[in-house]
């Protein structure tokens, strides 16, 4: 049986969101609809599956022609709270921390004329996935969680979660400014030690470089399967660019100190 990998990822990215808005209320416009937060629902906008040479702090990344082939697939898929989610880890997870779903993607690349997929020089323009998810105000916690953001208590994050085989995967090693890509298959057994599978990182140097393992191999596949809002990721791209949320009522004291309380102890807790 084929081994599947859940791999978190994160970034934070530096492209300018096309967004419109008007008063009084926030309306994001996104592929032509309309997404209007009320007292129910709240909207969360961010881009996120950034490619090489984005590299997360597990040592691995995506290729542009993967991101491509694989972006639709988080459509309609979860969005949780810290990756909280039982099927993941039924003995440390206890239960489910589903904040909405993921409603529409869109893929930020650009093919080249042969219609492939290059690897850019600097990863402020590796391509990406952009998408909106809801955030259901009744959901535990997401009063707490639109709280802290609007307060500037915690600006979140986001965190990719992916299924993929190790065995349709590849190493990208730099090289001369550029990369060379080995498919998982053909490399070394010194070169795929690399790889630790109990940690699920690269964590050691190779001829002297420290090779990136490409989920889903060059120009492959992934299945996306959902995305946690966490206060810290794991790549420096992931962005979250907008909190949409109608605010019709004045905090209570006691609501601000429950924040406080909550802060300190996400803190506490992630370390941030």
């Amino acid at each position: 049986m084929s081994t599947r990998t859940n791999a978190p990822m994160e970034e934070r990215a530096t492209l300018t969101a096309e967004i419109e808005l008007t008063d009084p209320e926030q309306v994001v416009v996104f592929n032509g609809r309309k997404f209007v937060p009320d007292d129910a629902t709240a909207y969360v906008q961010f881009r996120l599956a950034h490619s090489l040479p984005s590299i997360t702090t597990y040592g691995t990344s995506l290729h542009p022609g993967t991101v491509a082939n694989s972006y639709r697939s988080m459509q309609h898929k979860v969005f949780n709270f810290a990756h909280q989610m039982k099927a993941y880890d039924p003995d440390k997870i206890p239960r489910d921390r589903i904040l909405g779903s993921i409603i529409d993607v869109e893929f930020t690349g650009t093919p080249g004329e042969d219609g492939t997929y290059m690897v850019p020089k600097s990863p402020k323009n590796a391509p990406g996935i952009r998408c909106v998810a809801t955030l259901h105000k009744a959901a535990e916690g997401s009063p707490k969680i639109i709280g802290l953001q609007k307060g500037g208590r915690v600006s979140w994050e986001v965190s990719l979660e992916a299924m993929w085989r190790l065995a349709d995967s590849a190493w990208a090693l730099p090289v001369d400014g550029g990369w060379e890509f080995i498919p998982w298959s053909e490399a070394s057994e010194d070169l795929n030690a690399c790889w630790n599978s109990k940690k699920r990182s690269v964590d050691r140097d190779f001829n002297g470089v420290r090779p990136v393992l490409l989920m889903g191999g060059v120009a492959g596949q992934v299945q996306f399967i959902g995305v946690g809002l966490v206060p810290r990721g794991a790549e420096p791209t992931n962005q979250v660019e907008h909190f949409y949320a109608a605010d019709r009522t004045q905090s209570s004291p006691g609501l601000v100190k429950a924040l406080d309380r909550y802060a300190a102890a996400a803190r506490n807790r992630w370390g941030f």
